[in-house]
């Protein structure tokens, strides 16, 4: 997680964080199944609450500090999203599928790049450059989001 400035205490950025830190509990879990011999079938129960807090997470971000991004850097913000909707469906698929091991181990792989993303780039960089009234509008996604 970025430790190169203090973003993560940040309103917002504190609360994104806060789900990343649960999905890579989340994930860890998954793997340490998936290590034990676990499948698709046995880690449904996993998989879904990962794949519902993904997607507030997701919504919260697009209609937040994303939206605000992509102001200044719109093709940056653009592939940061389109990364959203194959892993969502990914985690989707492995919820109600049962799909083999590997399968899984790609589909938490891919989540956890773009969750290292996340808070070694686009946060920093939304915290350092958003002025005060962009974060009044990031938080009001947030609190319409999550409602």
């Amino acid at each position: 997680m970025c430790e190169h400035c203090t973003c993560q205490t940040f309103g917002p950025i504190q609360d994104l964080h806060a789900d990343h830190e649960l999905m890579l509990q989340m994930i860890g879990l998954i793997r340490s199944r998936l290590k034990a011999g676990g499948d698709g079938d046995d880690l449904t129960g996993e998989i879904g609450p990962l794949l519902s807090l993904l997607r507030t997470h997701n919504a919260k971000k697009e209609a937040g500090i994303y939206a605000m991004l992509a102001q200044d850097e719109p093709a940056y913000i653009v592939r940061l999203t389109a990364e959203h909707g194959p892993i969502e469906l990914l985690l989707g698929a492995l919820a109600h599928s049962g799909d083999g091991r590997a399968f899984i181990a790609g589909g938490l792989r891919r989540l956890k790049d773009h969750i290292f993303t996340d808070e070694q780039d686009a946060y920093p960089y939304a915290f350092q450059t958003l002025p005060p009234g962009q974060w009044d509008m990031v938080d009001d996604a947030h609190v319409n989001t999550s409602s």
